[in-house]
């Protein structure tokens, strides 16, 4: 379902809404299946509650640009 999207946008329980991208291009030029957080602030956040259950809903998904 959201393998190669542009983005994602997610409602994150204690973050909020936040828009989340390829974090990097594979070592065959196609994007990773992994995504990243926009901010160095809510990456931490993220670390911080690494093994808790968080919330998350789904909002819309981007298809490629």
């Amino acid at each position: 379902m959201v393998k190669n999207k542009a983005a994602i946008d997610v409602n994150i329980e204690g973050l909020g809404i936040r828009t989340v991208t390829h974090s990097a291009i594979g070592k065959d030029g196609r994007p990773t299946c992994s995504y990243k957080l926009p901010s160095r602030e809510d990456r931490k956040w993220w670390e911080a509650h690494r093994g808790e259950f968080v919330k998350l809903k789904l909002l819309n998904i981007e298809e490629k640009s």
